[in-house]
């Protein structure tokens, strides 16, 4: 129970930075409200405050679900408005370390050392990539990782 109850604390602690950083919204239109806020909560599942990451606090992709936990270069382009707002010293570390990764020939950097990911030739079978896409009853992500 312990282990739960810091978890709600750690959570309403970021929820409340959040907020206090980018504000709240109350419109007449509860839809609009609910988004913004699923919007919040899928900023701060990409926020990763882990002491084995090379950055503190790191952002991912994605979020706790793992599926793209690298950073990818051309996702700064999808926050660029909002991450100078929420933490705008972790946004100057995050494109520092995107600098760094060397856009000419990586497409992103790994959490833990920093390491460029190749470019490298992606060749992706359409027919089978379609061909499973529509086998599949639910929204499916694909991610490749190449390495050079």
């Amino acid at each position: 129970m312990q282990l739960i109850q810091e978890a709600r604390e750690r959570w309403n602690e970021r929820l409340t930075y959040a907020y206090n950083h980018l504000g709240r919204i109350k419109s007449s239109n509860a839809d609009l409200d609910l988004f913004y806020k699923r919007g919040i909560l899928s900023l701060l599942t990409c926020e990763w405050n882990k002491k084995e990451l090379l950055l503190q606090p790191y952002f991912s992709e994605s979020g706790i679900d793992g599926g793209a936990v690298c950073s990818y270069l051309w996702g700064y382009a999808y926050v660029s408005k909002i991450m100078p707002i929420y933490n705008s010293q972790a946004w100057k570390n995050q494109i520092i370390q995107g600098i760094k990764t060397d856009a000419k020939n990586h497409y992103a950097f790994t959490p833990i050392i920093g390491e460029g990911l190749a470019l490298g030739i992606l060749i992706i079978n359409i027919q089978l990539f379609v061909q499973y896409m529509t086998m599949s009853s639910y929204p499916v992500t694909v991610h490749f990782f190449l390495k050079k």
